[in-house]
């Protein structure tokens, strides 16, 4: 894992995940990173980006490439909620209007 900070621009964040209990899981890891971006002086643009890396040939590559796919992106979308809850939390506690954006 490593993070780099832009000053008051932003900052990246980058993972590699390595899986376990899986069929050829030896073949794969999966690397994301996360940047965020300041936008304004109470907003910010969240990217997150993911890939598959194999470092092994295996008969199982499109179903692993299937099955990561739906899982990281489930689990983003999760956590995308998490945080839009979250921040309506802050908001309302600090008695701002909330916000529709997503």
């Amino acid at each position: 894992q490593s993070f780099q900070r832009f000053g008051a621009l932003g900052a990246t964040l980058q993972n590699v995940t390595i899986v376990n209990g899986v069929p050829s899981a030896d073949c794969f890891r999966v690397e994301d990173r996360w940047s965020v971006e300041s936008i304004g002086e109470s907003s910010v643009h969240l990217r997150v980006t993911f890939r598959i890396l194999f470092t092994k040939r295996t008969m199982f590559k499109p179903i692993i490439q299937k099955n990561v796919k739906a899982e990281t992106k489930k689990w983003f979308h999760g956590y995308a909620k998490f945080l839009r809850q979250a921040l309506q939390e802050d908001d309302k506690k600090e008695g701002l209007p909330a916000s529709d954006s997503e």
